[in-house]
């Protein structure tokens, strides 16, 4: 006796490619993939940082930024962040919202 509403029904998992994903579709080279992800991660937390113009000191968030966020979310707040008083501080309060 079966309790419920999905007697003979199978669910399929779908797995989507992400930039976050450690998984390899092809069975690649993974470490290969991890670098080029973590080489990404730091051009991009580079590039918040010299457009933002603030110090080195707060790279390891803008690198958790760039890890977490897709590069679409990160331009997105970083074109809201410019037309604020201190682009710096509300692009952080952004993506501390997205993440």
């Amino acid at each position: 006796m079966s309790i419920g509403n999905n007697d003979n029904e199978t669910e399929t998992v779908v797995r989507t490619s992400n930039y976050n994903d450690n998984y390899n579709d092809n069975g690649n080279n993974v470490k290969k993939d991890k670098y080029e992800l973590s080489k990404r991660v730091e051009r991009t937390a580079d590039e918040i940082i010299r457009r933002l113009g603030v110090d080195q000191t707060y790279r390891g968030f803008y690198c958790k930024v760039a890890y977490s966020l897709s590069e679409a979310r990160i331009w997105s707040n970083m074109e809201s962040a410019k037309k604020g008083r201190q682009p710096a501080r509300l692009f952080s309060y952004l993506c501390k919202r997205d993440m």
